[in-house]
């Protein structure tokens, strides 16, 4: 399952600011050894991490799968005609063990995470106000990517059915009672030089209330439109990443 989000980002102290005046995320976390990264939350509860980004590297949030080897999975995308982006290395933060972390890519070039975990179990997507709500990959070639992420999870992929969105994938992992992240064309959204990107939704009550709090916050909203879903808003941050925000009590007809 998705079970973790990281930022990337170059002044994690602005992002912290942001993060909990829209969201209302505390940082209970900030281990000295952990090269710069901290922990948000909420009530005690992990939400996501916050790091510095690496030369060469966009300011962006980034999805991790949930595996029980990190290794063999890799060896499996390769397979599959993935990409391996960074090789498997452990985790650790004040000499114990967290987990265990690659990256990789899919064959359209949706850069994702793997985690392994160990004593960070991450997260259990919940919906809950401020947690992440759901996952959707933006891809060049859909299809490819259904393909693809349904033979490395062994996973079911169904079309979503609303009009308004044709051609969206919904992706239900084995064992899962609800699907857990959806696939779809680049929207018009996104520049023509875009390559597939992972984004994060973050469960919101009043959406309009949660963008204009983006916008105080030196953020930017792209839009903002009802859906069969929910109201949603596609969102940056301070620093140019992308996300979105979305209310599900509050539907479409």
């Amino acid at each position: 399952m998705p079970l973790w989000i990281d930022l990337a980002c170059d002044d994690i102290v602005k992002s912290q600011v942001f993060y909990s005046h829209v969201l209302g995320w505390n940082y209970p976390l900030n281990a000295n050894d952990a090269g710069g990264w901290t922990m948000a939350a909420i009530g005690g509860q992990p939400i996501a991490g916050l790091a510095p980004r690496r030369g060469g590297t966009p300011n962006t949030w980034s999805m991790y799968f949930g595996v029980t080897d990190v290794d063999s999975t890799l060896e499996r995308i390769t397979e599959l005609g993935g990409t391996v982006l960074v090789p498997g290395f452990d985790i650790v933060i004040s000499e114990e063990r967290q987990g265990r972390i690659a990256a990789a890519a899919d064959p359209t070039n949706g850069a994702f995470g793997l985690w392994q975990p160990d004593a960070m179990a991450g997260f259990s997507p919940s919906g809950e106000v401020g947690h992440a709500q759901w996952f959707e990959l933006n891809s060049s070639h859909p299809q490819t990517a259904v393909d693809f992420y349904c033979q490395l999870f062994s996973a079911t992929a169904a079309d979503m059915g609303d009009p308004d969105v044709p051609g969206y994938t919904s992706i239900t992992l084995p064992g899962s009672q609800h699907e857990s992240f959806g696939i779809w064309s680049m929207p018009e959204m996104m520049p023509a030089e875009s390559s597939s990107t992972w984004f994060v939704y973050f469960a919101v009550r009043d959406v309009d209330a949660a963008a204009r709090r983006v916008v105080a916050g030196d953020g930017s909203v792209v839009t903002t439109q009802n859906s069969a879903h929910g109201r949603w808003c596609f969102a940056t941050g301070t620093q140019g990443e992308p996300f979105y925000l979305i209310d599900v009590t509050v539907k479409s007809e």
